[in-house]
């Protein structure tokens, strides 16, 4: 725990604090837990790129050092959780979405799946940096700088927007 670098210690907090939202949510709370969620969301992103600092590695790899914690009926909870949560307002077009680029079809995605997504990353960064030993945190670090910068950095922007419009026009 010594080597750990500074931003570490708030990110693993981050993490348990949107995960236990996640868990904990309730639909007739949806307004409540959007709400926690748009406070969580922009101090997750500011949290995970400080960790890289200017020296984050965008052309890395997935090193596996993230251990892939999260069983699949635990994830699947949560997606039918948080997608009941949302309910009719789960799914929403996305036109920056790569695959509409090129398309006349519209491109439906669903915000539960998205915030899911987030919820898995969260899940396995807190638990491998529980367990890590010091001298595997320069490869965990370097596993988190790299899903952030590849995956997770646009999954939280994309929830964040609609999530925001969602809220903000009072439909949650």
């Amino acid at each position: 725990m010594s080597n750990y670098p500074k931003a570490l210690i708030p990110a693993v907090a981050l993490a348990a604090e949107y995960c236990n939202t996640l868990e904990n949510a309730r639909p007739d709370q949806t307004a409540e837990t959007a709400a926690a969620l748009l406070r969580l969301l922009p101090r997750i992103y500011i949290t995970l790129s400080d960790i890289g600092g200017d020296e984050a590695d965008q052309d890395g790899d997935d090193n596996g050092a993230v251990t892939a914690t999260l069983k699949q009926e635990e994830y699947d909870a949560i997606l039918s959780a948080t997608t009941a949560l949302l309910g009719e307002f789960d799914m929403y077009l996305d036109t920056p979405e790569y695959d509409m680029q090129f398309s006349d079809t519209a491109v439906a995605v669903s915000l539960a799946e998205q915030l899911a997504d987030i919820y898995q990353q969260m899940f396995d960064m807190a638990y491998t940096l529980r367990d890590a030993p010091d001298q595997a945190l320069p490869m965990v670090v370097d596993d988190i700088k790299f899903r952030f910068s590849d995956f997770l950095s646009q999954k939280i922007c994309d929830s964040l927007r609609i999530l925001n419009q969602l809220y903000r026009r009072k439909a949650l």
